[in-house]
């Protein structure tokens, strides 16, 4: 699905608006991801969408009675904490582990980033030469791209790898520095999906462009050819 940059940063802002935890807006966002990329979207996912009544059409995103929502979210934010384990556990299956969600999360960016860079690759192939410096400048940028994303969720995996079966007997502090740092990795790690994607829009908007140059060169020059046997018609 296609997805102008403008509109996708505007979606994007809008998620970030929202007055819901770390971890919703998170999910969202990356549900807003499957939603572009036309691939399945996690039931956790659909739950929180639904939940803030949330929802999806033509690559944007579409937030209802998102005003009363804010006041009663920022009623119940005054009075707990988001990081404590009951309110963990009201959006992880019991089963699971918040970091280990975590980590799927990152293992799903890093697919992302990896489509996203083979297409890339193909487009820009039909764009330039490879001997051409645009070409072996966004070939570098795309590289780039697959080289910090393979960086930082090695390192996200690193760091919580010791705490994947702890994580939920450790006291709420240690919790909540834990989830903090990962939070700094995980933006980090979604700046660098977000540049991969918008990277792909702007190679497909230097194709776009050069086949519609190539028909605004056509349709000249059967312009000027019409005109020219206009001769045929005079005596």
């Amino acid at each position: 699905m296609y997805v102008s940059k403008d509109d996708f940063k505007f979606n994007l802002k809008k998620i970030d608006s929202l007055l819901l935890s770390f971890y919703e807006k998170d999910v969202i966002r990356s549900a807003y991801y499957n939603h572009i990329n036309q691939t399945p979207i996690p039931k956790i996912a659909n739950y929180i969408l639904s939940k803030h009544k949330i929802s999806f059409k033509d690559g944007n995103i579409i937030i209802n009675d998102i005003e009363a929502r804010k006041s009663q979210y920022k009623r119940q934010h005054e009075s707990m904490d988001i990081y404590s384990k009951d309110f963990l556990k009201e959006y992880i299956n019991t089963q699971s582990n918040i970091l280990y969600t975590f980590i799927k999360e990152v293992d799903k960016y890093k697919i992302e980033v990896q489509q996203h860079s083979k297409d890339s690759k193909e487009v820009l192939s039909k764009c330039f030469k490879s001997n051409e410096y645009s070409y072996n400048m966004i070939l570098d940028m795309i590289n780039n791209i697959d080289e910090k994303m393979e960086k930082y969720s090695s390192m996200f995996n690193s760091f919580l790898k010791p705490f994947l079966e702890s994580f939920y007997d450790m006291q709420v502090d240690n919790r909540k520095e834990i989830l903090n740092k990962s939070n700094e990795f995980l933006n980090k790690i979604k700046d660098t999906r977000d540049c991969s994607f918008s990277l792909y829009i702007k190679i497909l908007s230097i194709k776009a462009h050069n086949e519609i140059s190539r028909d605004d060169s056509t349709i000249k020059h059967i312009q000027d050819t019409i005109d020219k046997l206009d001769k045929y018609t005079k005596i």
